[in-house]
């Protein structure tokens, strides 16, 4: 996944644009509030994103 901040273009909230890695080739957009809470994942509290690395500068994201 890939992701970039953003700003609402009413209301100023910080959203965060981000890109699934897989087949797909969605974008999707949610506040940064969201982005960054816990959310229970089998009666256990964990956030709703973890970071795994830094995209490296070779690999392409390949969006349409």
């Amino acid at each position: 996944m890939v992701f970039l901040s953003a700003s609402h273009t009413e209301t100023g909230e910080q959203m965060v644009v981000y890109a699934s890695t897989s087949a797909d080739k969605k974008l999707w957009t949610r506040p940064a509030t969201m982005f960054s809470e816990n959310v229970s994942i089998n009666g256990e509290q964990r956030p709703r994103f973890k970071f795994i690395r830094p995209l490296h500068h070779s690999e392409k994201l390949q969006i349409y």
